[in-house]
């Protein structure tokens, strides 16, 4: 007569060997979103670019940083930032106003 079948692992089979490594853990949100945002505002020196450091600092501390991190994925807002930090748009009101709307369709812009 055949032995009954064991729920689980396959017969032979042990607990996965240990690593040898502990595991790494896991930023939380707010530091992921941290270094998302110095990344996107790096002016080439591995730092935010001192003038875009009042916005950064609000973006890090926004109330969803998961929403902020997905926000940052957007390619459009990865160029837009990239662009300001590196200084190839100038950060005033007139430069950032003549950037395209992302949120209004081609057929109705003016």
């Amino acid at each position: 007569m055949r032995a009954p079948a064991r729920r689980g692992r396959p017969a032979g089979v042990g607990r996965p060997a240990r690593r040898a490594q502990p595991r790494q853990v896991r930023a939380c949100e707010r530091c992921t979103l941290a270094d998302k945002v110095t990344a996107a505002l790096d002016d080439g020196t591995d730092r935010i670019n001192p003038a875009l450091a009042p916005p950064a600092e609000a973006l890090i501390a926004m109330r969803d940083p998961w929403k902020g991190r997905m926000w940052l994925r957007t390619t459009h807002v990865q160029d837009l930032l990239t662009s300001l930090a590196g200084g190839r748009i100038p950060l005033t009101h007139q430069a950032l106003h003549q950037l395209p709307n992302r949120r209004t369709p081609p057929a109705c812009a003016t």
